[in-house]
């Protein structure tokens, strides 16, 4: 006999929305995550695809686009990441449930594009917003060395609720 725990499929990548054939698999996944009502599909995407693109996006209420912020990655969002908000806003005006995760670097530099995109994305209605540290060369047990003048930097996320923690390490 099947289980009947809903299924929970992600599409992650590189950038998924650019394969060719993403369409056909995203109408693969909500067949099989629509067999249980509490089925859900993610779609992990950096959000530089076209306005368009999500325009055109096929609804479904199961689905939900996990955009994942990189200051770093300027140059593809255009001039203060005019693109990537407009994606976000396509697509929760279009009826996606939506989430973004920002990665929050040590470097200052991006402070305050990290600072101009969350006070843009707080402007939203419904937004999920969660915070995410950096991992030190990629060991999941080692962040980054985030140092005190991050911690007052960003201290406006110490009234989001339950997704960022500032702990001591005495």
């Amino acid at each position: 006999a099947r289980a009947k725990l809903p299924v929970f499929l992600g599409l992650l990548g590189g950038e998924p929305t650019i394969h060719p054939e993403y369409e056909e698999l995203i109408d693969l996944c909500h067949n099989a995550i629509s067999s249980k009502p509490d089925g859900r599909l993610y779609v992990t995407t950096n959000g530089s695809q076209s306005n368009d693109f999500f325009t055109k996006h096929k609804l479904y209420k199961q689905m939900y686009f996990l955009f994942s912020f990189h200051p770093e990655y300027r140059g593809k969002y255009g001039n203060r990441f005019e693109k990537f908000i407009n994606n976000i806003k396509i697509a929760v005006n279009s009826g996606f449930k939506c989430k973004v995760n920002v990665m929050l670097h040590t470097n200052e530099k991006f402070w305050a594009d990290t600072h101009y995109v969350v006070d843009e994305l707080e402007k939203i209605p419904g937004l999920e917003i969660h915070p995410h540290f950096l991992y030190a060369d990629g060991d999941v047990h080692k962040l980054e060395s985030y140092g005190e003048k991050f911690y007052e930097q960003f201290s406006r996320f110490k009234t989001y609720p339950g997704y960022f923690t500032f702990e001591d390490k005495a």
